[in-house]
């Protein structure tokens, strides 16, 4: 697939849809520097033979538009940077969240089954704090199953997961919230100005749904840290009050600090703990009680436990009013049955199919000046995929000087074609490596017969392109292999014919190949290394040679110079 980003972060296009016709198969891309069009070599297949074709698509929409691609791409990276940090966010919430409740719950469920029917844990548990004594079997229970030692290590447990989670909450995932809604908004303004996003594609209604879903996702996390609060203060009594219990029934001493009776707002906050948390949930469930009520929120589920809570002043202003959701997309909903991370979730599709809408419809916006068969090849093994394999290390497509460059193996030769607007005149040749004067003193030998095969061709620079060869030796099978550059002046000083598009094919065999060994530059001696592909960048000034087994790379240095003294 062929990819057209802003900036490196806004996929604003894919030209597959494009070019591939006729279950073809794109080998090279180049974009004019105007950015009026796209070029590319496509290989389809036609029976048992492979015809390369030129295709050119027309892109003015880009550099039309280029300003407000600009500043779409540019919100576009700060809003993928914010669901990214979000999403490490939660990541982090997730591993702060101590899960020492569910073996605790498990215990209890154990304990549960054990009781005659009709009685629970609650029951048992309500008893023991109202008459201060417990049964032979819940006093075994508390001492030996639970004991004050791991009571004491859950409750602490706890109050730092709890504590952890909701400093990530208030600290890092309400800021970023702000930020993303800031930058939504943004987003929505441009969406509005229809006279220059319009012709883009950003749709209005879909910036409002993500701007609604992030609506949604905020009232959770602050629903999510209600609940962190209000767990905090009755996990903490209730740990307390067991704690002192289990201690009591084991006839141990009170550390200081601990008061043996509770103040009437402790004592209500442990029944309404002991009414609400250890009140036996349905059969279906997994988790029998509900101790844990924070970590639901950063799971992928829908939420098992939802506190009843009296309406807030929001929701009384909500209910006491006539405005609607459908006549007033400001008002967030909030959705009680979901997670945190499920909102989260929907919130980054919404975001991902608002950006995409854009992207159809610019490529949609494509349309083609050009397509034209300009070589038929013999497909390896009847294969268009292993041909594609076996051509792309030895093809290239370069602009230069306002012209389109195109080259592709014919026979032992390298063809190149030159086309400057699409529509005008195309120029064909040939050129081959045969003489290679820098390499007379590496074991370089001339021979009639023998060309230099060039493996394979890479763009270096605006002006240069890098070529890997394989030239002969007096060990005839032991060749040896250098890494070359190659202006682009050059193959553009060449005496390249006029031809028509549809003789290309017939008049291959009739131009002649130039040698244009004389003008390789730097050239670099590999020796008898069996090298197989070439990859090379120029503004790091490298080049890296892969084996032809695959299994070595080697890395040079293009403009090494001599170290000064």
């Amino acid at each position: 697939r062929t990819h057209i980003c802003v900036s490196g972060v806004f996929l604003a296009a894919s030209t597959a849809d494009n070019l591939q016709q006729d279950a073809g198969h794109v080998l090279l891309t180049c974009m004019s520097d105007d950015l009026q069009s796209v070029s590319a070599t496509v290989l389809r297949k036609d029976g048992s033979e492979g015809k390369l074709h030129l295709s050119t698509l027309n892109t003015s929409l880009i550099p039309a538009r280029s300003c407000e691609l600009q500043h779409l791409a540019l919100q576009f990276g700060h809003v993928g940077s914010l669901l990214e940090y979000m999403s490490a966010t939660l990541k982090a919430m997730h591993e702060a969240w101590e899960d020492v409740l569910l073996m605790m719950d498990m215990k209890l469920a154990r304990y549960s089954s054990t009781l005659p029917e009709g009685r629970t844990v609650s029951d048992e548990l309500l008893v023991l704090l109202a008459c201060g004594r417990a049964r032979p079997e819940l006093q075994s229970f508390l001492v030996e199953e639970l004991t004050a030692k791991g009571v004491k290590r859950i409750g602490l447990s706890l109050e730092l997961s709890y504590s952890s989670i909701r400093k990530y909450a208030t600290n890092y995932l309400n800021s970023a919230i702000q930020q993303l809604q800031y930058h939504l908004g943004e987003v929505l303004g441009m969406a509005r100005w229809y006279d220059r996003f319009g012709a883009l594609g950003l749709s209005e209604k879909a910036i409002q749904d993500c701007i609604n879903s992030l609506g949604t996702f905020a009232l959770k996390c602050q629903e999510m840290m209600l609940a962190i609060d209000d767990s905090l203060q009755s996990i903490k009594t209730f740990f307390t009050w067991l704690y002192v219990v289990i201690l009591k029934l084991s006839d141990e001493k009170l550390p200081n600090g601990l008061k043996e009776h509770m103040s009437p707002k402790e004592l209500k906050c442990v029944i309404e703990f002991l009414r609400k948390r250890l009140s036996k949930a349905s059969e279906s469930d997994t988790q029998t009680f509900n101790l844990e009520v924070v970590g639901q929120y950063l799971t992928d589920e829908d939420l098992k436990y939802v506190e009843e809570r009296p309406p807030s002043l929001w929701e009384k202003l909500m209910s006491e009013s006539n405005l609607k959701p459908e006549t007033e997309p400001w008002l967030f909903l909030p959705n009680p049955q979901k997670s945190l991370l499920q909102l989260f979730h929907a919130l980054h599709k919404s975001i991902d199919t608002a950006f995409t809408l854009p992207k159809m419809y610019i490529q949609g916006s494509f349309s083609h000046d050009l397509d034209f068969e300009i070589a038929s090849l013999k497909l390896k093994d009847g294969s268009l995929s292993e041909t594609v394999r076996r051509l792309q290390p030895v093809m290239g497509l370069f602009v230069f000087k306002d012209r389109h460059y195109i080259f592709f193996p014919v026979a032992n030769d390298i063809a190149v074609m030159s086309f400057g607007d699409p529509s005008g005149e195309l120029k064909f040749g040939k050129f081959h490596v045969f003489d290679i004067p820098p390499l007379d003193d590496h074991g370089f030998v001339k021979s009639d017969q023998r060309r230099c095969q060039i493996l394979s061709l890479q763009c270096y620079s605006g002006e240069v392109f890098s070529v890997l060869l394989q030239y002969p030796t007096n060990d005839r099978e032991n060749p040896s292999y250098a890494v070359a550059q190659l202006p682009l002046e050059a193959v553009a000083s060449l005496p390249l014919e006029t031809v028509m598009s549809h003789d290309i094919i017939n008049r291959t065999a009739s131009i002649s190949s130039e040698d244009i060994g004389a003008s390789l530059t730097e050239v670099l001696s590999l020796g008898p290394s069996k090298s197989g592909s070439l990859a090379v960048s120029g503004s790091r000034k490298l080049a890296a040679v892969l084996s032809s087994n695959g299994k070595k790379v080697r890395l040079f240095d293009v403009d090494a110079e001599d170290e000064e003294d």
